[in-house]
């Protein structure tokens, strides 16, 4: 080991940990499934250099409230700027459908609110989000509201020694801590992205400051092993952990491991080299421009290959390395009223452009609004029921108005409409075809989840309703069902586990003498269709991408059509008119239909029921 100095290369090196798994993970390269972690890295790091500014500033006398905001401001800001009025001209030129989008995401992320604003737009049902440019700057949003309050809330322990300032830093994060898994039981997306649920890992940093000197008296094979085993469990949750379920208890290890490495304050010669410290230097540059590059990556259809992948890693770095060198490096000291004034000129600018963006898209303006409001949308809403017939990935079962389920009917035939988020998009679609033919309707959908008794699932909330369906609505009610007509995301599962789970469910069915009706695959796109039918049929841009989903897909959908004949309708094959006349979308994300799409398929469902109602009665005569 070398003599400590004032740098800290042990930060710089966990710097670099963050943002390259942070970077591989987003990039999809094998083997960093837990690279997302890499965020929670940076909130410990940043949470220990808060904590040590304001707690030095309060020991001294000379800690400035307004300079620490200001500080923070010409840290963050310059290059944030930096990187938005950059990727504004790229959209503007390369993919312009994503106007609107970043129009919005713009002003939410210049006022660091776009934690708030990616919570309310994000999850199951919202997948444009997640081929947002700036949805990256939901953490900087997250640490832009912890510098606001945590000075603030440190001034309780202003005047306090060390040991009671970790007893209150200890308690208020696990107060978040507990706050994290509460909210989180149903819905990870609040745990995600706000505040309240992730304070707990800057506040860690905060605890690796205090306990420090604690720490490096531990006799020294004890700290070294800690210190080696802390690292091997970030490289372990880098490469292991999973995204779907996370933040969870899981996430406190990385987080602690992160802690500890910092209060350990071991100084390598190994790691006291100027390509760490450099790349420590760029790595919050790096992480602005790495998430835009890689979805202009997918709009181009340049994600898939290894050397696309390769090439925008690369790009990543070289934007990076000049935002650092010309935007990072400069002084900004005195220029805290220029930067305000900057961001408020920006804010107006994109609060203006967000209308002007009909005029310069015309005809497209449609495409672009449906991709990114209509999951939200009244329309959708009306198409799903949702959370009144269909049940949400955030609702609970208590929340859920099963009680108010169609019952069977003694005098019409009764159907059941069954499945996750793809037969509920039918559900508006259906009930039309049985109002039609006075049928009764009964809708059993629900997000994400198959349609069978303690199915895997990311959500506990569905999971619940499928079994209270099997145990208590179905026992009761299956002499009465004349159909099941069920709808799936079969491309969620391999083509081996959807064959298998298919049949299982129609031989459970069979048992009960009702009879299954499969409604066939949805086609799947690269990216959001919207974005795809422009960048193909308005940019005649080709995606490569595509041939290799189109055919994985359709071997899945063969398969399936000759696992159940008669008994599948195959939609994936029938040639459909992709836009409507005013200019509607047939899907309105990357494969779930809209109500114009489903409408689309109308007719062949309709008619597959009735003959098969036909094909029963003559039977029975």
């Amino acid at each position: 080991m070398a003599l400590r100095q004032d740098f800290r290369y042990d930060i710089s090196f966990l710097r670099i940990i963050a943002v390259f798994a942070v970077v591989f993970f987003h990039f999809q390269l094998p083997f960093f499934s837990g690279g997302f972690s890499g965020v929670d890295i940076f909130f410990v790091i940043s949470g220990f250099l808060m904590t040590k500014i304001i707690l030095n500033g309060y020991d001294r006398n000379n800690f400035n409230l307004l300079a620490f905001y200001g500080k923070r401001l010409q840290r963050i800001f310059p290059a944030l700027i930096g990187m938005v009025a950059v990727f504004f001209a790229v959209v503007y030129f390369l993919t312009p459908l994503q106007l609107l989008a970043y129009s919005r995401t713009a002003v939410q992320s210049l006022l660091f609110i776009s934690n708030i604003y990616f919570y309310n737009h994000t999850g199951y049902f919202q997948e444009s989000a997640h081929n947002n440019y700036l949805l990256h700057t939901w953490s900087l949003s997250v640490e832009w509201q912890f510098y606001l309050i945590y000075p603030l809330i440190l001034l309780l322990v202003q005047k306090s020694g060390k040991q009671a300032r970790l007893l209150f830093l200890l308690s208020a994060s696990l107060v978040s801590f507990l706050i994290m898994l509460y909210i989180g039981r149903y819905d990870k997306s609040p745990a995600f992205f706000l505040l309240p649920a992730r304070a707990w890992e800057m506040m860690a940093g905060g605890i690796a400051l205090l306990v420090s000197d604690y720490v490096k008296k531990l006799p020294k094979p004890v700290l070294y092993t800690l210190y080696f085993g802390s690292f091997l469990t970030l490289l372990y949750f880098v490469f292991k952990a999973n995204s779907f379920f996370w933040p969870a208890y899981d996430t406190l290890f990385p987080t602690l491991a992160t802690a500890f490495i910092i209060s350990a304050d071991l100084d390598f010669k190994i790691l006291r080299s100027k390509v760490v410290k450099y790349f420590g230097d760029i790595s919050y540059s790096l992480y602005l421009y790495h998430w835009p590059l890689f979805v202009l990556s997918l709009f181009l259809g340049k994600s898939f290959q290894l050397t696309d992948k390769a090439f925008f890693i690369g790009l990543s770095i070289i934007a990076a390395a000049i935002s650092y060198q010309f935007v990072e490096k400069r002084n900004y000291s005195n220029c805290n009223k220029t930067i305000l004034a900057v961001i408020t000129v920006l804010v107006l600018f994109f609060l203006l452009f967000t209308p002007v963006t009909k005029q310069i898209l015309k005809d497209n303006y449609t495409l672009a609004s449906v991709e990114l409001d209509y999951p939200k949308s009244d329309a959708a809403n009306e198409q799903y029921l949702m959370e009144k017939r269909h049940f949400m990935s955030t609702q609970t079962l208590s929340e859920f108005p099963y009680d108010e389920l169609e019952k069977p009917s003694k005098s019409k035939k009764n159907i059941i409409l069954l499945g996750d988020s793809h037969a509920g998009m039918f559900s508006q679609t259906v009930r039309k075809i049985c109002e039609k033919n006075n049928w009764n309707l009964i809708q059993i959908t629900a997000d994400a989840t198959y349609p069978m008794p303690e199915s895997p699932s990311l959500f506990k909330g569905p999971v619940e309703y499928f079994n209270w369906f099997y145990s208590s609505y179905l026992p009761v009610n299956q002499s009465d069902i004349d159909m099941v007509l069920m709808n799936i995301n079969y491309v969620g599962y391999s083509k081996e586990d959807i064959l298998k789970k298919t049949a299982n469910t129609s031989s459970f069915f069979t048992q009960k003498n009702i009879p299954v009706i499969y409604i066939g695959l949805t086609k799947r796109y690269a990216i959001s269709f919207p974005s795809y039918y422009y960048a193909t049929r308005i940019q005649d841009k080709f995606f490569g991408n595509q041939k290799i989903f189109d055919k994985s897909y359709s071997e899945t959908n063969a398969a399936l059509a000759k696992q159940f004949n008669d008994y599948y309708i195959d939609i994936y094959s029938r040639p459909v008119k992709e836009i409507s006349l005013d200019k509607i979308p047939y899907i309105y994300d990357s494969n779930h239909l809209t109500f114009y799409g489903t409408e689309l398929y109308s007719s062949i469902i309709e008619g597959r029921i009735k003959e098969f109602f036909k094909k029963q009665n003559n039977e029975a005569n």
